[in-house]
């Protein structure tokens, strides 16, 4: 089972500091476990087993307006993706960052784009 999303707002927050995000993607996965028998009649089984979320979003920041997140590859953030302003899709309490790339930069304005997965539950909304 996939499941695959992308959106187009959301927010990250990282030690109280919550940042607009400005496009996303969620991809679902499920590592899926044989159970195949010898009541199977010769067929494959499985059920679903450990479920996860990862992909990417991307964010940026004012140096001059906000104060400067802690947010590198090896954080642990809150992610709250939505589909379009205040629709929300998918809401992650504890989500770690697996990549942390500077995509562009501009006199105090700073973007970026992170790789991140689930840790624990996380809320289809």
């Amino acid at each position: 089972v996939e499941r695959h999303e992308i959106g187009k707002s959301g927010s990250v927050h990282i030690d109280g500091t919550e940042l607009h995000v400005t496009d996303w993607s969620a991809n679902e996965e499920s590592d899926w476990q044989e159970t195949t028998n010898s009541g199977s009649g010769g067929y494959y089984e499985d059920i679903p087993g450990t479920m996860k979320l990862s992909g990417s979003f991307s964010a940026g920041y004012d140096l001059d307006n906000e104060p400067i997140p802690d947010l590198s590859a090896g954080e642990i953030v809150a992610l709250i993706l939505d589909f379009e302003d205040a629709n929300p899709c998918v809401t992650l309490a504890t989500a770690g960052i697996d990549s942390f790339e500077i995509t562009s930069s501009a006199k105090g304005l700073i973007q970026f784009t992170c790789n991140y997965h689930s840790i624990g539950s996380y809320t289809w909304s």
